[in-house]
């Protein structure tokens, strides 16, 4: 199995999965309401100064493929955290009229630790994709904190140049 990341498209991972034949799945090992630290306070500015903490493994066709880690400003979306979280990108968008207008996407290379080895079935020391987004809304409101490792030995990373 090989998997393509396109982007330069700003889409869930349950909807290109879907889109290349495969089963979606998501583990949501936490989902938390906490105190924003100051990157996060800086970054997504809430007014309450509290973010919700979302930490999953995204699986294809039963495979885990991701690890991810997504911070939000809770007063943004009241309520999120009781919802599924299957698709946060699908739930921001019906429940509450969000939708990602741009990303701002690090790549980094990594090796998969003991703990992120036993969440995605790899050896410790495995190669990953890092990468670290940003996610925008159409005022420019930065909403979402983003670091997602993908297993390199299944995850194709691709872009189109203008």
């Amino acid at each position: 199995m090989l998997i393509t990341r396109d982007l330069d498209r700003a889409a869930g991972v349950p909807t290109w999965l879907a889109e290349q034949g495969h089963a979606p799945g998501t583990r949501v090992l936490r989902a938390t309401e906490r105190r924003a630290n100051p990157v996060e306070q800086e970054t997504l500015d809430p007014e309450d100064g509290k973010v919700f903490a979302i930490q999953r493994v995204r699986s294809a066709d039963g495979i885990p493929v991701s690890l991810e880690e997504m911070t939000l400003p809770a007063q943004r979306f009241p309520g999120l955290l009781e919802d599924s979280l299957a698709s946060v990108y699908e739930l921001m968008d019906r429940e509450y009229g969000v939708r990602v207008a741009r990303c701002e996407e690090t790549i980094l290379s990594a090796v998969a630790s003991p703990a992120s080895a036993v969440l995605l079935c790899v050896e410790p020391g495995s190669a990953l994709h890092d990468i670290r987004r940003r996610a925008y809304d159409s005022r420019g409101a930065c909403f979402e904190i983003s670091r997602d490792l993908f297993r390199a030995d299944l995850t194709r990373l691709t872009t189109t140049s203008r």
